[in-house]
């Protein structure tokens, strides 16, 4: 807001310039006399006429007045111009400033959202390292029911092989009985 004040400011005292300039063009012009017409001589006050040097002042006068009207309307259209370009450069800068709240609002929501993946990364990790866990019990009671099921390790199993045999020395009990009698 500060750029706008400056160039407020600015426009101010180039106005304040251009009317001082034309108040001191029209002063000028009302001290000088008017215009001789060519070919006539103009009687005074005195009822004299004038003389060719004050013709020549007075053209001379004239050519600056002209000149200096002219350097008025030049000064004026490029203070014109310049306040033209103020306004264009302040537009633009506006519009950056847009932009940059614009940037600025985006930048603010993919922060949210990287928040977020980064809670579900973290969530996610925790959820693999216990799954990697449960996978492990489960391979591992998995693994016992298979041993169970197929026999491995018939070394625990000694009570069955004592009832087995216990169940065959019965057979040949029964067996011998039966052929004795």
């Amino acid at each position: 807001m500060d750029f706008e004040a400056a160039v407020n400011e600015y426009q101010k005292i180039e106005r304040r310039i251009a009317a001082v300039e034309r108040q001191e063009t029209a002063a000028a012009a009302r001290r000088s006399p008017p215009p001789p017409t060519p070919g006539f001589n103009h009687i005074n006050n005195n009822g004299d006429h004038t003389f060719p040097e004050q013709k020549q002042t007075q053209l001379a006068v004239l050519r600056d007045i002209n000149l200096l009207d002219s350097e008025i309307e030049l000064h004026e259209a490029i203070i014109a111009e310049r306040e033209q370009g103020i306004l264009e450069v302040q537009q633009e800068i506006a519009d950056i400033h847009e932009i940059f709240r614009d940037l600025a609002v985006l930048v603010h929501d993919q922060g949210e959202c990287i928040e977020i993946v980064t809670a579900n990364i973290e969530m996610t990790e925790a959820a693999t390292s216990q799954a990697e866990v449960q996978i492990s019990k489960a391979a591992g009671i998995r693994g016992e029911k298979e041993e169970l099921l197929t026999g491995a390790g018939t070394e625990d199993n000694s009570p069955s092989k004592c009832l087995l045999l216990a169940v065959l020395g019965l057979f040949l009990f029964i067996v011998g009985l039966v052929l004795i009698s």
